[in-house]
């Protein structure tokens, strides 16, 4: 599906350009209902989310203490969102530059691990010598459920939905900003949230792609600074490395109002 979202766009780059000239017409607050649309997201199965090196844990060797990356991770089974657009910039009928703020909440699994995939407990991790090789214990179960999401971005909008007078049949919208992420909304019984506070709010900077057929379409939100963290694990002797600050999403969409 990504593959062809890309196709699509690259061919309607010549036609946008030429359908480019007209009036430039910006924001008017006493045309507010002409400059402001919105888009309703869904998603089911297709999405991933693992967040920057959030803080570290250590394993002990003898004298030495080898420092481990943790990150949190989340696996949607559903997201919903609603986007908001406002229309800052219109280009002759076919062109605009929009102001977008996508807000989701996700009934999804959260957790919190190291770069060995072992769950993450503050409370037996906090200092690097209360455990050693043979004293490792792992919190059990997942650490909750649920997140929320919320950003801004500015898009670029070709064809269908980019203006109000536009009547062409495929519409495609480009946007690039920031995502902020908040999970799990509910923790595991027995979890204290504050202990978990270090690990339950962080940033991508996301790009976003998409097609409009009609009042339906398709897109794709994906992180844009996705990081490779270097470590050495306990016994390798060499380093390794683990990436995280990922996202991706794939949604069907349904715009509302032109």
């Amino acid at each position: 599906m990504r593959k062809a979202l890309y196709i699509a766009i690259f061919l309607f780059a010549g036609a946008g350009l030429k359908a480019s000239d007209g009036p430039i017409r910006l924001l008017s607050l006493k045309y507010f209902n002409t400059s402001y649309s919105s888009e309703l997201g869904m998603t089911f199965f297709t999405g991933y989310v693992r967040s920057p090196m959030m803080t570290k844990v250590y394993e002990i060797d003898q004298t030495r203490a080898y420092p481990l990356p943790v990150y949190t991770w989340v696996y949607p089974l559903g997201i919903l969102s609603y986007e908001p657009k406002l229309r800052l910039l219109e280009f002759g009928s076919a062109n605009s530059l929009t102001l977008n703020l996508p807000i989701a909440a996700g009934l999804s699994v959260v957790q919190a691990v190291d770069a060995n995939r072992t769950t993450y407990d503050p409370n037996a991790s906090e200092i690097p010598n209360v455990f050693g090789p043979d004293e490792w214990s792992e919190r059990s179960g997942v650490l909750g459920t649920g997140h929320l999401e919320f950003g801004g971005l500015i898009g670029y909008n070709l064809g269908q939905n980019a203006t109000v007078e536009n009547t062409w049949p495929i519409g495609v919208n480009i946007s690039a900003g920031y995502n902020f992420i908040y999970a799990p909304i509910a923790m595991t019984t027995g979890e204290d949230r504050s202990d978990y506070a270090d690990v339950a709010f962080w940033n991508h900077i996301v790009g976003k792609v998409g097609l409009d057929f009609g009042v339906v379409g398709i897109a794709h939100m994906f992180g844009l600074n996705t990081e490779e963290v270097l470590y050495e694990p306990r016994g390798l002797g060499t380093n390794a490395s683990v990436n995280t600050r990922i996202y991706h999403r794939f949604m069907m969409t349904i715009h509302i109002g032109k």
